[in-house]
């Protein structure tokens, strides 16, 4: 069934952080990040891999404040933590790159004046299934490997129902469902949503309600009927 294609107009969301990384199935994960960034202990290698829209973006920028400043950063005993996202992405030279820190942050295992250094890198497959330099994906094994999972759907109903009421947004229950219904369906798009349309809604002095959410995301095919939607049962 075709889905409904929408315009968004999204603005900037609070900075990501584990707090309000929506955890699901990956409390594990989450659990070895926050030891990890509260102790300083754990893996000196962690690579994430999952499909768009799972987080993984997410999680390496609540790790490193530095997180996407460089395609690859370069080694400095200065700086604890490094991080790479869509290691697939790559290209030659980039790739070149993230051999040599792999290399520089391993040869500092025993850690540095500030502490101990890692590296979490991410892309959207498990080492064994990418293409690339083999040197480099055998390297992406060195640490622990985490798959990030998806969020069911009862899972972001959830946690969009959590992030409305601790930013003390009213989103009403049909609201909430039109959302899920008709917009992309990760939790940034949908966590950058839910701020964009209480900007609408305060800027039209109205409450939050699907009337007001068709006008803040105005379908692009308008042939599309909303009925077309799946239905999502909500509490």
């Amino acid at each position: 069934m075709e889905q409904e294609q929408l315009t968004l107009n999204l603005q900037i969301r609070p900075a990501p952080s584990l707090d309000n990384f929506a955890v699901g199935d990956n409390a594990e994960l989450v659990s070895v990040l926050r030891t990890m960034a509260e102790t300083g202990s754990g893996p000196q290698f962690l690579y994430l891999w999952g499909e768009t829209g799972v987080g993984c973006t997410h999680l390496l920028h609540a790790m490193d404040p530095l997180a996407g400043v460089e395609r690859v950063p370069a080694f400095s005993e200065s700086r604890l933590i490094y991080t790479v996202d869509d290691v697939e992405e790559l290209g030659e030279d980039s790739q070149q790159k993230l051999f040599e820190l792999m290399n520089d942050v391993r040869s500092h295992s025993d850690g540095g004046p500030f502490g101990q250094y890692r590296l979490i890198t991410a892309g959207d497959l498990p080492p064994l299934q990418m293409k690339g330099r083999p040197d480099v994906i055998s390297r992406l094994s060195w640490g622990l490997v985490f798959q990030v999972h998806p969020l069911t759907d009862e899972q972001k109903d959830a946690a969009l129902r959590k992030l409305a009421e601790e930013s003390r947004i009213d989103l009403p229950d049909d609201a909430r469902q039109w959302m899920l219904e008709h917009l992309p369906r990760d939790m940034g798009t949908l966590s950058e949503a839910l701020f964009e349309v209480e900007r609408f809604a305060l800027g039209a002095s109205k409450k939050i309600t699907r009337t007001l959410l068709r006008q803040c995301f105005p379908p692009r095919n308008t042939a599309v009927r909303e009925e077309s939607a799946p239905k999502m049962v909500t509490d």
